[in-house]
C-alpha cells in the first residue's frame, strides 16, 4: 500500500516528508453517514457525505468528509479508534 502511495503524485514528490503508520481501525457498522438521507453509521473514522440540502442520493453530494458531521460522533479520534480493536489472546 505504501508503494502505491509513493508511486503517485503528489506523494512521490514529497515522500521524504511523509511517515506511514498502519492503524487497525475497527467499526461497528460499515458505510458512511449520509446526512442528506438521515443515514447514520457507527464507523471508526466518522466519515460522512455532509450535504444536508440536497435531495437524498443526489449526485451533488460526492464529497466524503472526515470527523464530526450530522451524528456529532466523537469516534474520529484515532486513539479512541485504536481502543476498539479486538484484544489479542495468547495461545495456551
Amino acid at each position: 500500500m505504501v508503494a502505491a502511495f509513493r508511486a503517485k503524485t503528489p506523494y512521490k514528490e514529497h515522500d521524504r516528508f511523509l511517515n506511514y503508520i498502519l492503524v487497525y481501525a475497527y467499526s461497528t457498522e460499515d458505510g458512511t453517514d449520509q446526512c442528506d438521507c438521515a443515514i447514520i453509521r457507527d464507523t471508526a473514522m466518522s466519515t460522512r457525505f455532509p450535504l444536508v440540502t440536497a435531495d437524498c442520493g443526489n449526485s451533488d453530494n460526492r464529497c466524503l468528509s472526515y470527523g464530526g458531521g450530522c451524528d456529532n460522533d466523537t469516534s474520529a479520534n484515532i486513539a479512541t479508534v485504536e481502543l476498539r480493536r479486538p484484544r489479542r489472546t495468547r495461545p495456551s
